[in-house]
């Protein structure tokens, strides 16, 4: 597909779906991001350990340079006499040129398309597993896999919208509670935020606390393709984790995760308005030394911020790891 710089990522993908294609590229910005954002910034989406990053998937980029020239670099890179363009635009974030338009891969729309969650007992356990799928079959859609305090902030966030509780107690609680005078609304918020601001100027603390009682560890996993091979594929995730200690959670968990899985970029809001601050640091190694590194940032950012951890991006060699920290 030819797409101009301009153009949204939803909006992209949401018209090669409608011919039956798909590009991959998922990353939480995407109904905000732009496809030349993308190419300028080497974008990494949620599903790249299927589909690749954003490098992955350009044939060729169209750029003017600061002097007004126009290159396409498909033309440019096939003559045998001169350096390769397209691998230097890419995650050039603009310095050698402005990106005006992008060549890139599609795929066909997957026959078959199922997501579950996995809760292992520990970082350690869920490290194995992640190893094993990497290096055992077809590379999944999505492993996303929350270390303890991150799973149980996936947890609370699940609980507001459970559907298990009743309907109508939910529509008489909401109703009851906005029926409560203006003063008691403002005592409830001014609790709620001194609550979390307590807790974010005693991080060492907490940290400590949530070090102590949690332990499990949400895995979410996901596989396109054809339907036999998801269903069986999805099988040996479940025969893997058992091994291991984990417990299947059904399809619940994963299906949650895909439509709330945006949702975190528009999060960070409210963190602010505390006064407090929030932001993200990611980083990669190999599996030989994923578990050390992981318990080494978080030793080091005890003190300093509350903390926790997600890992993504997983490949045959090793993995990422998505840290967030807030004080």
């Amino acid at each position: 597909v030819r797409a101009e710089a301009g153009v949204i990522g939803e909006v992209l993908e949401r018209a090669l779906n409608a011919a039956g294609f798909t590009l991959g590229h998922f990353p939480s910005s995407i109904y905000c991001s732009t496809v030349g954002g993308w190419v300028a910034t080497r974008s990494a989406g949620q599903y790249s350990t299927r589909y690749g990053k954003i490098e992955d998937m350009v044939l060729g980029v169209e750029f003017v340079d600061g002097t007004g020239a126009i290159y396409d670099t498909g033309a440019w890179d096939s003559a045998d006499d001169r350096i390769r363009l397209t691998p230097l635009i890419v995650g050039s974030e603009g310095i050698l040129g402005v990106v005006t338009a992008a060549r890139l891969k599609i795929h066909p729309l997957p026959e078959s398309k199922k997501f579950r969650g996995v809760m292992m007992p520990g970082v350690a356990e869920g490290l194995s597993l992640i190893q094993t799928l990497m290096q055992s079959g077809p590379a999944p859609l999505v492993l996303r896999m929350y270390d303890p305090f991150d799973t149980f902030m996936c947890g609370l966030a699940n609980a507001e919208e459970d559907s298990s509780i009743p309907t109508g107690f939910r529509s008489w609680f909401k109703n009851s509670v906005s029926q409560l005078p203006k003063s008691a609304h403002t005592l409830m918020h001014d609790a709620e935020r001194a609550a979390y601001a307590f807790g974010l100027s005693n991080s060492s603390s907490l940290n400590r606390i949530i070090r102590l009682t949690m332990s499990s560890c949400l895995l979410i996993v996901g596989y396109d393709g054809d339907s036999g091979i998801v269903d069986e594929t999805m099988e040996r995730v479940v025969e893997h984790a058992n091994e291991l200690g984990g417990t299947d959670l059904g399809e619940g968990p994963g299906i949650g995760w895909l439509e709330k899985r945006h949702k975190v970029s528009f999060k960070a809001a409210p963190i602010y308005k505390l006064g407090a601050f929030v932001d993200t640091m990611e980083v990669a190694t190999t599996y030989d030394n994923l578990h050390r590194l992981y318990q080494r940032v978080m030793t080091a950012l005890s003190p300093l911020a509350v903390t926790m951890a997600h890992f993504s991006h997983a490949y045959a060699t090793g993995c990422s790891i998505y840290f967030t920290f807030s004080a």
